[in-house]
């Protein structure tokens, strides 16, 4: 597949595992540079170790909560910085409800949008282009 994304920079959330971490490995693949962010530290550069081994692509791993907005807003400026340039594509993965079911999903899902718009105006960097979800919200639309 060709998306004629080669060159750009993304970050993508959530992206230690499962879908973000496919995700990303997609978008390196299609030629990206990628910042990957999630909260756990080692599983994140082992991530960023592999799908750059993988892909050839610089991936690197900005260890952040995504529920947190001033981390997110340093995690897009230390991206921004260790890629060289503002970040052209945003796949916001984080967050999960499994406590609270698929009745809680949509709120969930406003806050992460509320919180990215937040960190991205506060950026110093602008985002172009943002994609919201999260894996849980996957597994628990998949479920009903």
């Amino acid at each position: 597949m060709n998306l004629l994304i080669t060159g750009r920079r993304a970050l993508v959330t959530g992206a230690s595992l499962g879908i973000g971490r496919a995700v990303a490995e997609e978008l390196a693949r299609e030629g990206c540079d990628v910042a990957i962010v999630a909260r756990t530290e080692d599983t994140l550069q082992r991530a960023a170790d592999d799908i750059a081994r993988a892909t050839g692509r610089r991936v690197i791993a900005v260890p952040a909560d995504a529920s947190v907005p001033e981390a997110i807003v340093n995690a897009v400026e230390r991206a921004s910085q260790q890629l060289g340039g503002s970040i052209d594509i945003l796949v916001n993965n984080a967050g999960s409800t499994p406590e609270d079911g698929i009745d809680h999903v949509e709120f969930v899902l406003s806050s992460l949008v509320e919180i990215w718009k937040t960190a991205a105006s506060r950026a110093a960097t602008p985002i172009d282009r943002r994609c919201n979800g999260s894996s849980t919200t996957y597994r628990l639309a998949k479920s009903t």
